[in-house]
């Protein structure tokens, strides 16, 4: 890997850094930042939120990995033999690199508890930590280098997710399946220690194997996309380690292709990779941690319904109607009721039913059953889109629940608890980790892998860690 001098990179703000002189084009400047983003330069505050985002998509991954998708998917990986591999979290099994990445980045996803990126419109994690993992993991590389890694992946996905998240949403596609496997490349390619010219040719090949369509939103492809992505990447990686190449141009062309634009505008994206790291996305705009394992569209109107739940004298009985009034956001939420637990993640009128009903939304709520034992709540809510009269912002939801007697109850929520203007604290990560990977590994393996995640720069090997996430 180039070596670069500490002395060249200057801090530029207490989010961000400087890599000094950057010359290229965007495709040159994404593969710099990737080949020469140190540890030792990147800003402590973008560490920080690096160590809590591992830390929870970890502990998704452990929960998910109980779940269906995952469990299928886990039955086509091949076992390694002895300890050679990565392992299949929340597993005893041990896989090949590219194949345990592709497990585990089902199991991050199948919950959809994972974190938010407000810049992509998507989850930039599920594909970037399962290549961060199995890579350090089987290559030995230090806790360092899986956090640098991370970053570099993170932040080449929100950028591009900037300039064409909102493109990629609107032309059908799933931007943790299109955008995540540039991510997991870039990933991959800083653990591979590729000179930036290999980088780029990683990108290229990546650019070829991204897919996820936004119409299998609600089902169980929709966690595959995210398993895809992270293998995908990887092999772009190691193909092109191994002297692989592509065609430059391809960058372009996947952006051109997948945004529906008959051209890219090489001002925008020179304007946002010159940005990379400065500051880094993870900070600001920064990070949605989820409270709930559904769209964060409808946490809003889930945070409203508990609200209103939590009030002295709620009841449930005599409830007439409930009015649930959502921001124009809301319009990729599922627009009839949900038939499985799957499509109940993306149907506001399941998740404020939930809500109302058991005065809390957590991983087993999203069960086929429960969605038929709450068929008669949800039947009472109405969803409907509000404007504002002015230029005022309004509410991301409004809830209002009328009773048969007449008395009504409402409340509106701005920002939902976990979003970047209303973040969760640091000692509610550490209990959500301990919550989910609770249900699938040892208490004791509980408390001292959170223990390490909390100084993973410091340790010079993972495996360690890893040998605590197995099953119990």
């Amino acid at each position: 890997m180039e070596s670069v001098d500490p002395g060249h990179l200057v801090e530029t703000a207490e989010d961000g850094w400087d890599m000094g002189e950057r010359e290229g084009d965007w495709v040159d400047l994404t593969a710099q930042f990737i080949v020469k983003a140190h540890l030792g330069e990147i800003p402590e505050a973008a560490l920080e939120t690096g160590r809590l985002v591992l830390m929870d998509c970890l502990g998704v991954a452990l929960a998910g990995s109980e779940e269906p998708s995952a469990r299928i998917a886990r039955s086509l990986v091949p076992e390694a033999e002895g300890e050679d591999g990565a392992l299949v979290l929340g597993t005893s099994i041990r896989s090949q690199a590219e194949q345990a990445a592709w497990a585990n980045g089902v199991a991050a996803h199948a919950l959809d508890f994972d974190d938010t990126s407000r810049s992509m419109e998507g989850h930039p994690s599920v594909s970037i930590l399962p290549v961060a993992f199995a890579l350090t993991e089987s290559e030995n590389r230090s806790g360092a280098e899986l956090i640098a890694a991370f970053l570099v992946g993170y932040e080449l996905q929100a950028k591009l997710g900037r300039v064409f998240g909102p493109l990629l949403r609107a032309a059908g596609w799933h931007s943790a399946g299109v955008l995540g496997t540039l991510g997991a490349a870039a990933a991959g390619s800083r653990l591979l220690q590729l000179p930036a010219k290999e980088t780029i040719q990683a990108l290229g090949v990546a650019a070829s194997m991204a897919s996820g369509l936004g119409a299998n939103t609600g089902s169980m492809v929709k966690s595959l996309h995210a398993g895809n992505a992270a293998r995908n990447g990887l092999i772009a990686a190691r193909l092109c380690q191994r002297g692989f190449t592509s065609q430059r141009r391809a960058l372009e062309a996947f952006l051109s292709a997948f945004s529906g634009s008959k051209g890219v505008e090489e001002i925008a994206l020179s304007q946002a990779f010159e940005q990379l790291g400065r500051p880094f996305d993870i900070v600001a705009p920064g990070t949605d941690i989820k409270l709930y394992p559904s769209c964060n569209y409808t946490h809003p109107a889930i945070d409203a319904a508990l609200a209103i739940a939590g009030e002295d004298g709620f009841s449930l009985a005599g409830i007439k109607t409930v009015k649930c009034a959502i921001g124009s956001r809301g319009r990729v939420l599922l627009r009839r009721l949900p038939a499985t637990g799957l499509e109940a993640k993306f149907s506001l009128e399941f998740c404020v039913a939930c809500a109302l009903a058991h005065r809390g939304v957590d991983v087993d709520s999203f069960r086929d059953a429960e969605v038929s034992r709450l068929a008669e709540v949800m039947g009472r809510v109405a969803v409907e889109e509000q404007w504002p009269e002015s230029g005022d912002p309004i509410p991301e939801a409004t809830v209002t629940v009328t009773w048969v007697d007449g008395t009504q109850r409402s409340a509106s929520v701005v920002h939902p608890k976990g979003s970047v203007c209303n973040p969760v604290a640091r000692s509610e990560v550490e209990a959500k980790y301990h919550r989910l990977s609770a249900r699938v590994i040892r208490e004791d393996a509980v408390e001292e892998s959170a223990r390490l995640l909390g100084r993973l720069e410091t340790e010079s090997s993972i495996r360690p860690l890893m040998s605590l996430l197995q099953r119990r």
